[in-house]
This record gives C-alpha cells, structure tokens and sequence, in this order.
C-alpha cells in the first residue's frame, strides 16, 4: 500500500488522515450476533495497525462518504437491495456454503458515496470475508495466540482489483482441531488468564478457528465440561459458539452431547450405581445420554456417537460380548437422537483403539452369519 494519494478516486478507504471508514451491519438480521462480534474484531485489528479505530454502527441515518457493509444474503437491508436491483452479483455464492465476495461500489444506497461490501452465502461465510480483510491488512490469525504483531501502518488504502475477491466453497464441510491433553500448559493459561474454560477462553479460540477459515472444534475434556462451565451462565460457551458459527463435537469417548467428566460429577441424579457401564446400568445411562441431546439440541453439533470404558479405558468384556454392546449402544443413542428430531443431524462414530477391533469384528461377525443364513436356506 502507497500513499493514498497515489490512488485515483476509484480508490477505497480504510483508514487516511486519521480517520477510518465505518463498518455498518443490519441489527435486524438473525446471523446479527456473530457478524457484530466479528466486525468488532476487525475494528479492533485496524486499530492494531493504525492505531485508529473504526466505529460500529447499525443505524443507516450515521451513514456518509464511504462505509464498509457487511452482511448475508437475506440478513441485511442495503445488500440485500442491492441485490434486487442487479448490482451486486451473488450469482457464485448461490447453493453453496460458507463462501463470500468483496466488491466496492459507487453509490451502493442514497446515504453513500461508496462501499466496500462484505457479502457471504451464509453466516460463517460473511465472518471468514470479514478476516479476509484483517489479512489483507496484515493482520496473521496467530496475532494473539503467537504473538505476531502487524506492521504499522498511517493509511490504509486499496484500489478496487486489491480488494475485491469471491472465495471458493470449502472441500472439506468440517475444519478444526481438538483441545487435547490440555493440561497442564491450556488449563493453567486459562485459569490464569481467563478464570477456567469459560466463554473469555473460547472467545479467542473461536477468533482464531475464524481467521483459519475452521469451523469445527472438540473442546478441552480432562476437567472441563464445556457446554456447564460458562461464567455468566453455564451454557454460555455452548451459545457462543453458535453466534461464531462454530460447529461443536466431543472426544472419542464422549457420546451424546456429553463431555467426560460429566457423568463423575453428576451421576448421583441418576441413581445410586455410579457404575459407566452400559449393560449393568442401562437406564441411568440411557436418561444421562438423553438429558444432554434435549440441552444442546438446538445448537450446531457433530454428535459422537458409540461408548468407551471410564476414564477413556476399554468396556471390558469379550470381543463378543462388546460387538453385541456397541451394537446395542448405537441403537439406543439412534432412537434418542429419533425421538428429539435429530435423525438428520451430523454424527461421527470415532473408531480409536480397541473400538476398531469391535468394528471389524461386527462386521466379520455380521458378515458370517448372513453367509451362515444364506446357505441354510
């Protein structure tokens, strides 16, 4: 970036003399929560760099000159009239997920001279264009988690072929990491920094999922119970990762919505066992499981089904007898899931360790005895 004065009056304006360009979002969309969060995060980034900060605004009577608007198909006035009146093209964002086009445009609605528009085909697609002008800045997604701090800049100035961009479709629908082992280095920084695993902590994590252009995470399961640990209320981290678009699983032995340490700590509401044990306490189980599908069944989740032995430890029992107890586990968890409209919901069986010897198995197993009632007949 030169000096702006180097640029013609097609130029677009992010910060010059001082002063930095709103960035204006419709309030009435239902993605509203998100994309506010987000913006702030950009405004935040341009102050990183120029020492500036945007203003946020929702109110269009605040608007003049030129603005960044950022929206979602469907989910913000002035994009969506643009729309209408053909002078935005959606057209490569249509029936496709999590993308998003950047365009500047003269007289985008009668308050504006110009716009820098942000436009996604959905929610998350309009956060990922809102980091893709943080980028374009030289803002890294490691700025807080590794340090990487930006060069600073007096003026941020693009030309429309610098900023204008349509991003392609994901290949692959779910991106992201697990919080493993997170302790002792992730639970002392938290509990330092952020008071435990609550929803300050996820906060930058989901920020970072964002900037990576991720959208999938498996929270931290040594001690934490990720959708009881909110700090302003126990569902609160839940909640924030669905207004940051954030698709939520469980470990490889924690089925049904529910984390690990659960079940230690509030087992006693289910009866007097205790026991983790599927086929000697069958309906405890069976109500724990479906106490956490009613919870977090209307938020975004890949739902971890199948089952493990306490503390990530094996079932015990023979190979035949766990073939016959994965089976029956599945079937169960399949009819909750049934029973609370959640067939279609995106669900992972998690094949690790002696649950793989159970899964070919069965299917060895399966497999015979069909041969078995193929041939009697």
């Amino acid at each position: 970036m030169n000096d702006a004065k180097q640029y013609s009056k097609e130029a677009a304006v992010l910060v010059q003399k001082g002063k930095a360009t709103p960035i204006y979002t419709d309030a009435k969309g239902n993605d509203y929560d998100g994309i506010r969060r987000v913006s702030l995060s950009l405004t935040k980034d341009i102050e990183l760099v120029t020492a500036v900060l945007p203003k946020l605004i929702t109110d269009r009577a605040q608007l003049s000159g030129i603005a960044v608007i950022v929206g979602s198909a469907g989910h913000n006035d002035i994009i969506d009239s643009l729309i209408a009146e053909y002078r935005l093209d959606v057209s490569d964002l249509q029936n496709r997920r999590e993308t998003y086009t950047i365009r500047v445009l003269e007289r985008p609605c009668p308050e504006l001279d110009k716009a820098i528009v942000i436009v996604g085909s959905d929610k998350r697609g309009t956060l990922y264009g809102l980091y893709h002008i943080s980028e374009l800045i030289g803002v890294s997604p490691w700025v807080y988690w590794a340090d990487v701090h930006p060069s600073r800049r007096q003026e941020l100035v693009f030309t429309k072929e610098q900023l204008e961009y349509t991003s392609k479709e994901p290949s692959i629908r779910y991106r992201g990491f697990f919080l493993n082992d997170e302790w002792p280095s992730l639970g002392s920084w938290s509990r330092n920094h952020c008071g435990g695993f609550n929803e300050g902590m996820y906060e930058k994590i989901f920020e970072l999922l964002l900037r990576l252009k991720g959208n999938y995470l498996w929270p931290a399961m040594w001690s934490a119970v990720f959708s009881e640990d909110g700090k302003s209320h126990p569902l609160a981290n839940a909640e924030l990762a669905e207004a940051y678009g954030i698709v939520m699983g469980t470990s490889h032995h924690e089925p049904m919505f529910r984390a690990g340490e659960e079940w230690r700590k509030i087992n006693q509401h289910y009866g007097d066992s205790g026991l983790w044990d599927y086929w000697a306490n069958t309906e405890a189980i069976t109500k724990f499981w479906e106490d956490g599908v009613i919870r977090n069944k209307y938020l975004s989740n890949m739902i971890t089904l199948g089952m493990r032995g306490e503390q990530d430890s094996a079932l015990g029992g023979t190979l035949e007898q766990n073939i016959q107890r994965l089976k029956d586990i599945i079937l169960t968890q399949k009819a909750l899931l049934h029973k609370h409209g959640l067939d279609n919901a995106p669900q992972a069986l998690t094949i690790y360790k002696e649950v793989e010897t159970f899964w070919h198995g069965s299917r060895c197993f399966w497999s015979m005895t069909m041969e078995s009632e193929t041939s009697g007949l």
